[in-house]
């Protein structure tokens, strides 16, 4: 009698025990979903604010400039994005603009590049790279919209050389697509970004990837 009540109990308990650990399981689960919706809200945050910055410095220049300078340009490839752009710019180092008093158009003063740094262009492994700005002074500095016949590899730089012309504009990119639509400039940047499996709660331990792309257009005005 003692037996069969005891053998009894123990069911219950072992009962009890397995109903607990898959609600503990339920809630874990739900912890790290939780929390890797969370990770990747803010990460697409920090994202859309950097990518907003560094669009808003490519519009700036650009709107200012003129499609018979511009020059886009891939590896070559049909298939490969345009990651380098070259265009004609009036502003001056103080920011201001002069103007030819003949026919009340600007003095073009100087050529930007903006471009992600060739050698690690096409590695596929690499999925955060740097975008680079770089001015090159125009000589001469006149009214006349004077287009380039390529964009030289020469200029095509990173940070690894000492340069005040030269400026990082954006890093930890995934593509950047330079594109033209009729009389406007398509300008695409795609990021990647994990939520690492090495996070404070990950009951789950595979990484999670987001990607997150970001478009934006400016009609060059002169």
């Amino acid at each position: 009698m003692f037996k069969g009540i005891l053998a009894h109990t123990l069911v219950e308990i072992t009962v009890a025990i397995a109903i607990f650990s898959m609600i503990m399981l339920g809630v874990y689960s739900a912890i790290d979903t939780g929390f890797k919706i969370w990770r990747l809200g803010e990460v697409k945050s920090d994202v859309y604010s950097r990518g907003k910055v560094l669009l808003s410095y490519i519009i700036r220049d650009f709107r200012y400039s003129n499609w018979i300078s511009a020059k886009i340009e891939n590896d070559g490839d049909s298939n490969t994005l345009n990651e380098y752009i070259v265009f004609e710019s009036p502003v001056k180092d103080d920011g201001s603009i002069d103007i030819e008093t003949k026919n009340c158009k600007p003095l073009w003063q100087k050529y930007i590049y903006y471009y992600i740094y060739p050698s690690v262009k096409n590695r596929p492994e690499v999925d955060k790279r740097i975008l680079y700005r770089r001015m090159v002074d125009r000589t001469p500095k006149n009214s006349t919209p004077m287009p380039l016949s390529e964009i030289s590899s020469t200029y095509l730089t990173d940070e690894s050389v000492p340069d005040t012309n030269l400026r990082v504009i954006g890093r930890e990119i995934y593509e950047i697509d330079f594109k033209q639509v009729g009389t406007g400039l398509i300008i695409t940047i795609k990021f990647k970004s994990r939520v690492h499996k090495d996070s404070p709660v990950m009951f789950n331990n595979r990484n999670v990837t987001e990607v997150v792309k970001l478009k934006a257009s400016v009609i060059p005005e002169n």
